[in-house]
């Protein structure tokens, strides 16, 4: 099974073909398994074809082939990085941080992929805890500027860069030091609490399987030019850098996200693939919808599908949205193409693969349309050897259909009054009134049900609305005991950098 899976995989990439073959074997017999035989290859079929264009730059196949290699030798003979050293990644998303985590994983060296919005406290903290031997930073991180361990993106007029190590010539050439791949570290978002690290191997075989299912979901190898909105140090970003590189596309990537700067690249470059958080998606519709009409698929994840907003890009664009469900621990779980939310707009899809399967609190599997945590075991996860199962944290059910539903999280369930309350199925109602722009439903203690839900609601522009008009709307929609206590009208609701409600905040 896994060889005919492998196969499939070759002919995606275009390499089930005597040539592609050979360049394929005599590339892993040079770098061993390793991200650099697949640039390698591809530096031969795509030659001069744009392999990553940002703001300041565009970039061949050809010449990123090289220039990775070139850096990985760097790294290894000047930086003595290798196996089991550690290089904090704190970029935002430009051509250099893609050249920086090629190279380093080809090093053998383990890649923290981490924040640039983080506060100075919080990154100190980490760097005491893992002690880093290198640091690639963008220039605005002055707090690392004085330390010995650092080399900027791009030029400086003091410091190392990648851009100045490029220019440096070798005295003679020398060839890359095998050593085994080494690991993207990805922190998950915190939002609700103190981040966790989630390792993964960039390799092609180790993820075959979710690579070539999400394939043949989402046929990102049907098109050609990808727009990756969200950040590059989020996992989902960086999933989609790889996959995309692998199969020989154009990769599109800005260091910030602009609402009208993204609609006009979608437009002037007539982007077919865009990978988004919901809150990018819904301000790029407002901005100016008709620029999005290249779009044949957005690829949404990180953050939570509102069922209006699934509507509203069905409406104005047509079957193009798929929503992609995971964890940094476990990666990619579920998908929902467009034909699973016209189905259902509030689904997450089913599973992709592996073992997938909801569990009440003593941990013993539930009905279907039962509600528990979604528990994952997957031989591509951070947990090798398939041997333990994940706890996503993530509260759902799963219908008669085998279709899956978010509720939320499990510190974000509330018990009021004896009764199990999610405060994602009042948010979805809410987000069904025309007046209602966004939301964001938590906990609050009550001293007669012990907790009550409380909705702060951000209205359409211009608009007005109070709590006795809205509690008259919402009581022959929802139960008593999902009815709010209290409603609070907000300019704006917090999101993090990579676009996720920020609930730590509303508490």
């Amino acid at each position: 099974m896994r060889f005919w899976t492998f196969l499939r995989a070759l002919v995606m990439m275009r390499l089930f073909s005597p040539s592609g073959l050979r360049r394929l074997l005599l590339a892993l017999r040079r770098d061993g398994v390793n991200i650099l035989a697949l640039l390698r290859v591809n530096a031969e079929i795509n030659g001069d074809k744009t392999a990553v264009c940002d703001d300041r730059e565009e970039i061949s196949y050809r010449q990123l082939a090289k220039e990775v290699e070139q850096l990985t030798v760097i790294w290894q003979e000047h930086y003595r990085l290798g196996p089991n050293q550690r290089v904090g990644v704190i970029c935002q998303s430009h051509a250099s941080l893609v050249r920086a985590v090629f190279s380093l994983t080809s090093a053998g060296a383990d890649v923290y992929l981490l924040n640039p919005e983080m506060q100075a406290n919080q990154l100190n903290e980490l760097v005491e805890r893992k002690g880093f031997d290198l640091f690639i930073a963008d220039r605005s991180w002055s707090i690392i500027s004085s330390s010995d361990k650092v080399v900027l993106g791009y030029e400086h007029s003091h410091l190392p860069s990648i851009e100045q190590l490029l220019k440096t010539k070798p005295e003679k050439r020398r060839r890359r030091a095998k050593s085994r791949m080494g690991k993207v570290v990805l922190l998950t978002g915190g939002t609700t609490g103190t981040p966790k690290e989630a390792g993964h191997q960039p390799s092609l075989f180790n993820y075959v399987q979710p690579f070539l299912t999400l394939l043949m979901k989402v046929k990102l190898h049907q098109y050609e030019r990808t727009y990756i909105a969200t950040p590059l140090y989020h996992g989902y970003g960086v999933a989609v850098l790889f996959m995309g590189i692998v199969l020989g596309k154009t990769i599109f990537m800005r260091e910030k996200f602009q609402t009208r700067s993204a609609c006009e690249l979608v437009r002037q470059q007539q982007v077919e693939v865009i990978t988004v958080v919901p809150l990018m998606l819904q301000k790029m519709l407002a901005e100016d919808g008709a620029s999005l009409q290249s779009l044949s698929c957005i690829v949404s994840g990180g953050a939570r599908l509102h069922a209006e907003l699934a509507k509203e890009v069905l409406q104005k664009l047509g079957p193009v949205l798929y929503n992609l469900y995971g964890t940094s621990e476990a990666g990619l779980i579920t998908v929902a193409t467009p034909d699973d939310l016209r189905y259902d707009p509030q689904t997450i899809g089913k599973p992709v693969g592996g073992r997938f399967k909801v569990v009440n609190s003593a941990g013993m599997p539930v009905n279907e349309g039962e509600t528990g945590q979604f528990c994952v075991k997957q031989s591509w996860s951070q947990k090798k050897g398939n041997k333990q199962w994940i706890e996503t944290g993530d509260i759902g059910y799963r219908d008669a259909k085998g279709f899956y539903f978010l509720c939320g999280r499990t510190d974000d369930l509330i018990i009021s009054g004896g009764m199990n309350v999610y405060p994602i199925e009042l948010e979805q109602v809410l987000m069904q009134h025309p007046l209602v722009k966004d939301v964001a439903v938590i906990g609050i203690d009550d001293p007669l049900f012990g907790q009550r839900l409380k909705a702060f609601i951000q209205l359409e522009r211009k608009k007005s609305l109070d709590q006795e008009k809205l509690t008259l709307w919402l009581r022959s929609k929802v139960a008593k005991y999902q009815m709010p206590k209290e409603v609070e009208f907000v300019d704006q609701l917090p999101y993090t950098a990579v676009g996720k409600l920020d609930k730590k905040i509303l508490k």
